[in-house]
């Protein structure tokens, strides 16, 4: 597979996975808007696949800033490094853009270079006491807002029936101690999401467990590809490194705040 398709078609699987939380999609040619005004984060809420080509840099930036603005949100731009004009970034800084960071998109390429801790056990999160669990387990890892909550809760499920997901729970001593999803597109990609950990459990090897976990799902899905996005240098990262993934393209982020 050429590198740009694959690249194609992982942001595409990004873009799904979004609408089977409740994203609102919408794809205009020459960029790609996800939307989620009741998660109002940058995760859940951005402006992709940009490939502007010949068409006016600030038609699509004016676009997407009302489209953002209308729902109360922050406009967002995460740029790939197929992103056309090759200036599109200095442009937005120029309209007062701010950079964040870089996000850094890897698939799963080889075998881990670790093991799961003793003492932790992995299963799937099944009933509305488990759910809460899960949920909870995500806000407290990923700073959310507890308000939240009840919208986490809602089903994974879009118009095509294509996005499915499982979610999983690690125990230590029977205690909830972190939390995985596992996510499938219908087009051959899974994606490991919502990797969080207890503040009671870090540094234990809870990650490490749960995304072994959803390894070993991987390879009985039938999918080819395993997919995750995380802070580029982050201390997640470098923990994916040695569980076998490996760097696709990094998507550069940008904010309008």
């Amino acid at each position: 597979m050429r590198e740009q398709d694959l690249w194609w078609r992982l942001e595409w699987h990004r873009v799904q996975a979004m609408r089977g939380i409740g994203g609102q999609v919408e794809d205009r040619g020459n960029v790609v808007l996800v939307l989620n005004p009741n998660l109002p984060a940058k995760g859940f809420n951005f402006a992709c696949k940009v490939d502007a080509g010949e068409t006016s840099k600030d038609a699509v930036i004016d676009y997407v800033v009302e489209a953002f603005r209308r729902h109360g949100l922050a406009p967002h731009f995460q740029l790939w490094p197929i992103t056309r004009p090759d200036d599109f970034s200095a442009e937005l800084w120029s309209r007062g853009f701010q950079e964040g960071g870089e996000l850094e998109v890897m698939v799963w390429k080889r075998a881990p270079g670790l093991r799961a801790p003793k003492g932790v056990t992995i299963r799937p999160a099944l009933g509305d006491e488990d759910l809460d669990a899960a949920v909870d387990l995500v806000i407290q890892g990923f700073d959310f807002p507890p308000e939240w909550k009840p919208v986490m809760k809602a089903p994974v499920a879009d118009a095509s029936g294509q996005v499915a997901s499982e979610t999983f729970l690690a125990e230590v001593e029977g205690e909830p101690a972190g939390v995985a999803a596992f996510v499938r597109t219908g087009d051959g990609i899974a994606g490991v999401y919502s990797v969080a950990t207890a503040p009671a459990f870090r540094r234990r090897g809870i990650a490490t467990a749960l995304t072994l976990h959803c390894l070993e799902v991987f390879q009985e899905s039938g999918d080819d590809i395993l997919t995750l996005q995380v802070a580029a240098g982050s201390e997640a990262q470098r923990l994916y490194g040695k569980l076998g993934f490996e760097k696709a393209y990094l998507l550069s982020l940008y904010t309008l705040v």
